[in-house]
């Protein structure tokens, strides 16, 4: 029997959530391959987990312009033929390396045998408007939502690719075709009720109520209440937002890809932001949107001033304004700091520790000099802690931080690890802590 497609569970998300760190652990030590094995492990039951997608992109994308990528999925799809999803699998992974006529013949090989699943025909669109088939691409929306009269994303999808096409009386027919539908979600139905208005006077939607995110996949309902707790200060808030930020900023002066950038970022525990990073990487990898329009589609999270940043940085300088965005929003978390008595012994160990790195020593020499002479207590058993870790064989990017180090730091020494400039993560943690 070919298995349904499911929404990964709570606990299928806490499962993948320690995949990737035991897969992160053996990629530093250099064992890719060990990591892939436990990738493909998982992804055989859990195909659509996104995260570990993510990371599997991450390591394959673009060192061999992605044929790496395709033998993973090939293989794991010949694991288990008779699963639909490792097929919708291997089509993605050639549409990743932008062979989209490849993922139709993948598509339309499993709609010959199986046309009820929706991801599949929602995957099809995408390719023929990639592809610059337009007629094609309305002709599969149709057949979607033919067969499953009540799927949101279709109607949706269908409504938007009218609107950008330019045909308004047709968008405005099918608004009125979907507002039929008799069991959209009330969101839905709120949103084709109020873009028809647009509709029937020959107006074009603006783009803020076009592009809402109105779908309201059951998972993201599910997360949204964590996402908005009352619990979530302000500042935890700015926080998360200060280490995503700081984060890509490193990734993005180190020359990576975005594939590997939100690779590496699925690995972070960033609180609310985690559960936007997969459709930012859908919508910024697969259907070629900037990152400004990507993140426009999380309000709740990137404000319009942040936007207008990024935005700004793809027209002239990304790395200068993911720079001002950082000390924006520095300048923003340590406002209200409540202070702490340690700080300035914390500032004066990572300078110690910049210098001794930078000078060729080993971490372990280096958190041994920053210890012995550092004044604070509590801080010198931390660095103490740490070298006893790196002593045992971690590196210090595998090292559990106390949490001295504050929550800010795990993002830094991650990034900076990935591309090879480990000292400045103890620069840039000393210019956090406003010193």
């Amino acid at each position: 029997m070919i298995p349904n497609g499911r929404p990964v569970s709570e606990s299928g998300t806490r499962s993948s959530d320690d995949l990737a760190s035991k897969a992160n652990q053996l990629i530093l030590r250099g064992d890719v391959e060990g990591a892939l094995r436990l990738f493909k492990s998982h992804l055989t039951e859990n195909p659509f987990d996104a995260k570990v997608v993510a990371l599997v992109d991450s390591l394959l994308l673009a060192p061999d312009q992605g044929r790496g990528l395709i033998d993973f999925h090939k293989d794991l799809q010949k694991s288990a033929p008779d699963d639909w999803r490792l097929l919708v699998g291997l089509a993605r992974a050639y549409s990743k390396i932008g062979k989209d006529s490849l993922a139709v013949v993948q598509l339309q090989k499993l709609l010959r045998t199986d046309s009820e699943h929706p991801e599949v025909w929602m995957d099809l669109t995408s390719c023929y408007k990639r592809l610059d088939k337009p007629e094609l691409a309305m002709r599969a929306l149709n057949s979607l939502i033919d067969i499953q009269p009540d799927y949101a994303s279709a109607h949706v999808s269908r409504l938007r690719y009218l609107v950008e096409a330019g045909d308004v009386d047709e968008a405005a027919a099918a608004s009125i075709f979907s507002l039929e539908a008799r069991d959209l979600p009330p969101a839905v139905k709120d949103w084709l009720d109020k873009v028809n208005l647009f509709l029937e006077q020959g107006l074009k939607p603006p783009d803020d109520l076009l592009y809402k995110n109105v779908e309201g996949a059951p998972e993201t309902q599910k997360q949204k209440p964590e996402a908005t707790s009352p619990s979530l200060s302000e500042r935890e808030k700015t926080q998360q937002l200060l280490s995503f930020t700081t984060s890509v900023t490193i990734l993005v002066k180190g020359g990576l890809s975005f594939s590997r950038i939100f690779g590496l970022l699925a690995a972070q525990q960033n609180g609310r932001i985690n559960t936007a990073l997969p459709s930012l990487e859908k919508a910024v990898m697969r259907e070629g949107e900037p990152l400004s329009k990507a993140l426009a589609r999380h309000p709740e999270i990137f404000s319009d001033q942040y936007i207008a940043m990024i935005e700004m940085g793809e027209s002239t300088n990304l790395s200068r304004c993911l720079d001002r965005l950082c000390e924006q929003l520095r300048a923003d978390y340590l406002k209200d700091d409540p202070g702490d008595d340690a700080r300035p012994a914390l500032v004066l160990a990572c300078r110690n520790l910049v210098d001794v790195l930078e000078a060729g020593g080993s971490e372990a020499k280096a958190l041994a000099w920053a210890s012995r002479a550092c004044v604070d207590d509590t801080v010198r058993r931390a660095l103490q802690e740490l070298e006893k870790q790196v002593r045992a064989g971690s590196r210090l990017a595998e090292c559990k931080f106390p949490a001295i180090f504050t929550p800010l730091f795990a993002g830094l020494i991650a990034a900076h690890d990935a591309v090879g400039t480990m000292p400045n993560a103890f620069k840039d943690l000393a210019k956090l802590l406003g010193q």
